[in-house]
């Protein structure tokens, strides 16, 4: 056989070949199987939003940190009855109840974080992020937007 022969003939092998092997796999995920929760999810708090803004973890051991990369001053809070939902009684060192408020007593700075005391239980919790420019501006933010965290079974 000519060069001019095997070339061809040899492409066209390595084309079927690649063929057969990708038409079995599915580009939609449709045989992948349930996509597996992460216990512990970082929340990025940005100028004006949080990516991602919902949040899915399990109920077994979860835990959320938000860390901020704008360049303000971010606290967290949510309404005062997400202490019930809490695993643990203690909301302390990072988390007090103010009045109706959840609030991180821990004001981030750029590129700090703030943990949840403990892991949450089964349920769809809000939250909101604040921005101001000092903290004496704390209870007058300049900014704020809203999160939410979905714990399931």
């Amino acid at each position: 056989m000519s060069t001019h022969t095997v070339r061809p003939l040899f492409l066209m092998l390595l084309f079927g070949t690649l063929l057969l092997g990708c038409a079995g796999t599915s580009s939609d995920g449709a045989k992948a199987g349930p996509k597996k929760l992460r216990k512990n999810v970082v929340v990025q708090i940005n100028q004006f939003h949080v990516r991602p803004e919902v949040v899915r973890v399990p109920a077994a051991g979860n835990s959320v940190a938000w860390t901020n990369w704008s360049e303000s001053i971010a606290s967290v809070s949510f309404p005062a009855s997400v202490v019930q939902s809490f695993t643990c009684s203690e909301m302390r060192p990072d988390f007090v109840v103010n009045g109706d408020r959840l609030e991180s007593i821990v004001a981030l700075g750029s590129n700090e974080d703030l943990v949840t005391p403990c892991p949450l239980k089964p349920g769809t919790y809000e939250y909101e992020v604040g921005l101001f420019n000092s903290m004496g501006n704390r209870y007058n933010p300049r900014v704020t937007f809203k999160g939410k965290i979905e714990v399931v079974e």
